[in-house]
């Protein structure tokens, strides 16, 4: 490392620390006035009582927007990691194929080449509309969208009662990993719905 990369970073470092002090400070500034405000009209108020509840609830209020954009921002990073887990399950599963034993491989051609049935079809037109229908779900949740919980709840639980009624899933352990990934996520994100108030306007 180079002495001018060296002074750049330093430089950068020293850039984020004022940038972080200047917040804090602004942020102390506001808070004095606030407090020196509640004082003064303390006193020149017979109603201090009522002033000192207000400002309590505007404190609680501030503190609810930050709860609420932290939940989603959380929900969002969740969103983006099962999209990337799906797209690597699929690419994982077409790459890896060919490193499955013979007899799996062979079991694998012949359910893509075997005569489907009324039923198989059956199968496969809900389960392309569900997989649809959690694509868009997904996408609501990453825009916080109110519908979205339980849009994105029944797809998920349809989509594991429906794979009940498929023939036997051949994986690689890489790509079954993967996909156990994704089901953790998907737990996460039921979670976040239900457990916390992340898609409330004011949280209690």
């Amino acid at each position: 490392m180079t002495c001018r990369s060296r002074q750049k970073g330093g430089r950068a470092r020293s850039g984020l620390l004022i940038s972080t002090c200047r917040e804090r400070y602004y942020a102390v500034k506001v808070m004095k006035e606030e407090i020196l405000y509640l004082f003064v009209s303390i006193n020149n108020s017979e109603n201090y009582p009522e002033k000192l509840v207000m400002w309590g609830e505007l404190q609680a209020v501030r503190h609810n927007k930050k709860v609420k954009m932290k939940l989603e921002k959380t929900l969002k990073i969740f969103v983006i990691i099962s999209w990337i887990c799906s797209i690597l399950y699929v690419i994982s599963s077409i790459i890896l194929e060919s490193s499955l034993p013979t007899n799996l491989q062979n079991y694998l051609r012949n359910e893509v080449l075997r005569e489907r049935t009324e039923f198989d079809l059956i199968l496969d037109m809900i389960m392309i509309i569900l997989m649809l229908w959690y694509i868009i779900s997904t996408i609501g949740l990453y825009l916080t969208k109110n519908w979205t919980k339980i849009s994105y709840t029944i797809a998920c639980i349809s989509i594991f009662i429906l794979t009940l009624f498929f023939d036997p899933i051949v994986d690689h352990a890489i790509s079954a990993v993967i996909s156990s990934i994704n089901s953790v996520i998907m737990g996460m994100i039921l979670g976040l719905l239900y457990f916390t108030n992340v898609f409330k306007n004011n949280i209690a």
